[in-house]
């Protein structure tokens, strides 16, 4: 949350530094689809507000009407004004020196792209960051795809309320917000990250306890059993079963088939002249758990 506020503040005060740089249209009074006329119009009446003879008290009206009228000449001139409105000040620099205006801008935004890839890369290298880069890389790409399609295909959209902002500062605010996106994915992965292998231990640890509970309970009843000493005893202690239903005589007659615990078939055995049943050797619970940690942990990743 510390970095998604922190991101948040840099973006207000991006958006602030973009509001008061100067911009062709703004500087201008019209919006960045007006028209030539519109722009002629506008010139005119506000080229004679800053002429320096009216303002002869400020020392910087010559120089404030100067900045008038190169963004008067940008805008006037159909490829100068397509060239500053998606590629700003670069964008008219690179037409008068007679260079591929596509050429340069797809060096720009490659460059641009790289550095936001390495920027997601280096701040989600934990382990628990792992869904965010994903989430960040699949915004990223997303983001050079809207910013390719404004760049060389254009679009007559204009922002509500700024409608002299121009296209290339419309596409740095969007990059800028990047960074603000990147952080909150990251604050957010945090607060709901759970670490897969821990959970498995948590888990591990509850069928543990739950084992040895279960086997304090079977000696409890076993000692129980041989406290008594008496068969009959059993089927007051298993679930309620009676004579009938665990074939049991109450009269001291020995215990039919399996019905007895192991501890008790060798004696029941004898009583009836019959060998006890063999049980088979089962793998201990603990080495199950064991084994399925390894393999959960280490085998499945």
């Amino acid at each position: 949350l510390f970095l998604a506020f922190i991101g948040f503040v840099s973006l207000s005060f991006e958006v602030s530094q973009m509001f008061s740089d100067d911009n062709a249209f703004r500087l201008l009074g019209v919006s960045r689809t007006a028209s030539d006329a519109e722009i002629r119009k506008a010139y005119k009446v506000t080229a004679l507000e800053l002429h320096p003879d009216r303002n002869a008290e400020d020392p910087q009206a010559e120089e404030k009407f100067m900045e008038f009228k190169e963004a008067y000449d940008k805008l006037l001139n159909k490829d100068f004004r397509e060239a500053y409105d998606r590629w700003g000040e670069s964008g008219p620099q690179w037409l008068e020196k007679s260079q591929d205006v596509f050429l340069f801008g797809t060096i720009q935004i490659m460059f641009t792209y790289v550095v936001f890839s390495a920027i997601t890369f280096i701040t989600t290298l934990s382990a628990s960051d792992t869904n965010a880069r994903i989430i960040s890389l699949t915004g990223l790409m997303l983001m050079a795809g809207i910013e390719g399609q404004l760049r060389f295909q254009g679009t007559d959209f204009t922002m509500p309320f700024f409608n002299w902002l121009a296209l290339h500062q419309m596409i740095l605010l969007m990059n800028r917000a990047y960074y603000t996106y990147v952080t909150g994915v990251i604050a957010f992965q945090n607060l709901t990250y759970v670490d897969p292998s821990l959970q498995t231990l948590e888990h591990l640890k509850r069928l543990i306890q739950q084992n040895i509970e279960l086997q304090r309970k079977l000696l409890e009843l076993d000692q129980e059993l041989r406290i008594t000493g008496k068969q009959g005893g059993l089927s007051k202690k298993i679930g309620g079963f009676n004579s009938t239903t665990a074939n049991v005589d109450v009269s001291g007659a020995p215990m039919s088939g399996n019905s007895l615990p192991r501890n008790l078939q060798a004696k029941n055995a004898k009583m009836s002249g019959h060998s006890p049943p063999r049980s088979r050797q089962r793998i201990p619970s603990w080495v199950f758990m064991i084994g399925m940690y390894i393999f959960i942990n280490y085998v499945l990743k």
